[in-house]
């Protein structure tokens, strides 16, 4: 796309907000809720899953992880969907969305330690999201950023449920968390699918499929022209850096924390005191990003969120550990919001899920390397040192990558493609 086409794109843009976009944030928002339901959920019950569903240790989940991970790196394939003519944006969030929540559903039902990896494998591959490319195409660059982090914390509430849900565990009768998932599942796949009658496809989007005649998908190559190597490398090692940071407290802090003697009660209290923490979080994302650069927002938010890991991984004291876990909480809020939005902000239309799709297939080969890493390191140097020196690691190389790429607040897309692509970045 040359800088032509890219100018008349500019005509997408819409300069104020309205209706349209309210329904469209609230949409996001709902399918946010379900996902972020399904992740929160699985960090509460990898004991459940290791020693009444696999018969496994539960450090041994990490091998899992790292199979079920191949998922994530063919999810590019499907990607692509988002930009193909036929599919665009709006059919294969529908899709993609209800798929990952009817296999997750039935993932924690299958006891055979093989299919159930094949089948978690399968949910990586159609977990997907195009919520950060539909916002980047839909809303003015002036509220970019704040819609993102209203999405992001609307569907953060749903931790609270999970937590909720996670202290009932010894209440009910032993497989009740089997029945708690799908029956919040479940009714998502439905909703979802009924609010998506009245999306609409993305402006841009139209454009950008009525000026491709040929309705030809997206080439490969056209994603790793030179002109967007460097954005294409450095962004793609921001995802993978932030998902090794997630794979560490945020995913097995419950193992950790039985370890050290609490219970299933003391985990879901502090799940339900700290991931308001969250909330806060994404949506203040967008605020910070917005007002004070998208840059600036990740190196503070990864800097304080260091701080919060020393709160919880040195002391004992539930106190403390809650205040450490709110603050992890808080500040992944304020800076993944922010990476994935980054993410989107550099590639024309044309190529901008397929690029997005790469971007997160190299970040996905962490979830491999993680899982083939961390499981060792957990057993022999135990939970604490595997926390602290994986995230302490991938934080100084979030900082030091994300200062060598350009500002892009307030910039409105094609703006940044022009300047920063095609005039050399």
């Amino acid at each position: 796309m040359n800088n032509n086409e890219i100018s008349k794109n500019i005509q997408a843009e819409v300069e104020e907000w309205n209706s349209y976009l309210t329904y469209l944030v609230v949409f996001l928002s709902v399918i946010s809720f379900f996902y972020i339901f399904i992740v929160t959920y699985r960090v509460f019950i990898p004991n459940e899953i290791a020693n009444y569903l696999l018969g496994i240790q539960v450090q041994d989940l990490y091998y899992i992880s790292a199979i079920a991970g191949i998922g994530s790196l063919l999810a590019i394939f499907f990607k692509r969907l988002s930009d193909h003519p036929y599919f665009g944006r709006k059919k294969s969030t529908i899709i993609f969305a209800i798929s990952m929540y009817a296999l997750a559903s039935i993932n924690i039902f299958i006891y055979n330690l093989i299919l159930n990896t094949i089948v978690l494998t399968i949910t990586n591959m159609l977990t997907i999201s195009n919520t950060s490319i539909i916002v980047s195409e839909e809303v003015p660059a002036k509220y970019r950023g704040r819609a993102a982090g209203i999405i992001s914390a609307s569907g953060m509430s749903s931790s609270l449920l999970a937590s909720f849900l996670a202290t009932q565990f010894f209440i009910w009768p032993e497989h009740s968390w089997q029945l708690f998932f799908i029956l919040i599942t479940i009714p998502g796949m439905i909703i979802v699918l009924i609010m998506g009658f009245k999306i609409k496809e993305t402006r841009r989007f139209l454009l950008t499929k009525d000026n491709n005649t040929k309705g030809k998908q997206v080439n490969f190559r056209e994603v790793f022209e030179r002109k967007n190597i460097r954005p294409l490398i450095l962004i793609s090692l921001i995802i993978f850096l932030t998902y090794w940071i997630f794979m560490t407290i945020k995913s097995y802090f419950k193992p950790y924390m039985l370890e050290l003697g609490f219970s299933n009660l003391d985990i879901g209290i502090m799940g339900m005191l700290s991931y308001p923490g969250s909330m806060i979080g994404y949506f203040s994302s967008g605020y910070l990003s917005d007002h004070f650069g998208r840059k600036g927002t990740i190196c503070f938010g990864v800097s304080v969120y260091f701080i919060g890991t020393l709160f919880f991984l040195f002391s004992n004291q539930f106190w403390i550990m809650l205040i450490g876990a709110l603050i992890v909480n808080l500040t992944w809020g304020i800076f993944y919001t922010t990476c994935e939005l980054l993410s989107t902000e550099f590639f024309n239309t044309k190529i901008r899920a397929t690029a997005q799709g790469v971007i997160f297939f190299f970040g996905s080969t962490s979830i491999v390397l993680g899982g083939l890493i961390m499981a060792p390191i957990s057993k022999i140097f135990g939970w604490q040192n595997l926390f602290f020196w994986i995230g302490t690691f991938s934080i100084i190389c979030v900082i030091i990558t994300v200062l060598l790429l350009p500002e892009t607040k307030g910039r409105v897309l094609e703006e940044i493609i022009i300047t920063e692509i095609n005039g050399g970045i």
